[in-house]
């Protein structure tokens, strides 16, 4: 019996924030992913963690700018909705990882919510997270989703807290196949990169 090839990589998937971390600094993606170094979040990170349990649990929060997001974001069928696709690198198999903000399964539809200081037109088309999941949504069911980009805005007070300024805008961020196709080509080279970068640190401790 042939026996099973073990894939060397620090976990058995990709996801969006393993591949972006990669293609800003691979010695970022070592420390984290490899060594387990992980920087503690940030404001800003913490706030968007807030914002997405308020949303997940479905729960009208005390803040008077965050209930006015929370009645007015746009309603999603699913919430924090886990996805799996496989993604066929050489001879492999490769298990594309990820998490949508919001799906609606009967139309095909992923939203994406955002916070920050300021988000536009030209940025949400260049986001490659929004393509890494269409890519994904079309490995496994042959159609290009539709994408919305919702942005929450954010600021700081003169604490230097992080707040949402009740802002809510919507960003149509559907792809087209080109986008999926260059999306392939980095998936492709992150993930032989990554095969090379973890075989090496397991060789220079065995």
């Amino acid at each position: 019996m042939e026996r099973k090839k073990t894939i060397l990589t620090p976990r058995p998937y990709l996801s969006w924030s393993a591949l972006n971390t990669w293609e800003y600094s691979k010695e970022d993606y070592r420390k984290k992913y490899i060594m387990g170094e992980w920087d503690p979040p940030t404001p800003y990170m913490e706030f968007g963690k807030k914002v997405a349990e308020m949303l997940e649990k479905r729960e009208l929060p005390t803040d008077a700018k965050l209930r006015h997001v929370f009645n007015f974001i746009p309603d999603y069928p699913i919430r924090e909705h886990k996805f799996n696709a496989d993604c066929k690198i050489g001879k492999e198999n490769i298990r594309l990882y990820c998490i949508f903000d919001g799906y609606d399964k009967v139309n095909h539809k992923i939203y994406e919510v955002k916070t920050g200081k300021l988000w536009n037109p030209r940025k949400v088309r260049q986001h490659g997270q929004i393509s890494f999941y269409s890519y994904a949504y079309w490995l496994k069911y042959k159609k290009i989703p539709e994408f919305d980009l919702v942005w929450i805005g954010t600021q700081e007070d003169e604490e230097g807290n992080v707040e949402a300024t009740g802002d809510i805008e919507v960003f149509p961020a559907t792809r087209k196949m080109p986008e999926l196709l260059a999306m392939h080509t980095r998936i492709e080279r992150c993930w032989i990169s990554i095969k090379k970068m973890y075989s090496d640190e397991f060789k220079s401790i065995t």
